[in-house]
């Protein structure tokens, strides 16, 4: 399930990118990538991974599907950062929706 949050006003895209970045580079599990090695999975964290944040327009019935849409995409499991994000642009608000993997997110995995 992702993370939304609804912003009053107007967010500056770039700004927010930066500050996910530096996020990803706090924090081991959003730099972790899982690698196959002989059919195990491996454990791999990088030094440095980025995000990059998505920017699209919306209107009020289109959000949903958005949402929709990122939970669909699948994550490649080699590839770090696993996490996802959408800005969303309105009239009145933008919209962040961050995707996590479960298994960079729960307690679970």
């Amino acid at each position: 399930m992702p993370l939304v949050l609804k912003f009053h006003g107007s967010v500056d895209s770039e700004r927010l990118q930066d500050c996910l970045n530096q996020l990803i580079d706090r924090h081991e599990s959003l730099r972790t990538a899982f690698l196959n090695k002989n059919g195990e999975p491996i454990q791999r964290i990088l030094p440095h991974a980025t995000i990059s944040l998505q920017v699209e327009e919306w209107g009020d019935r289109e959000l949903q599907q958005i949402v929709r849409r990122e939970m669909s995409i699948p994550f490649d499991l080699a590839a770090a950062p696993l996490v996802r994000g959408t800005l969303v642009k309105g009239k009145s608000a933008d919209v962040l929706v961050l995707t996590f993997h479960h298994i960079i997110s729960d307690g679970w995995s």
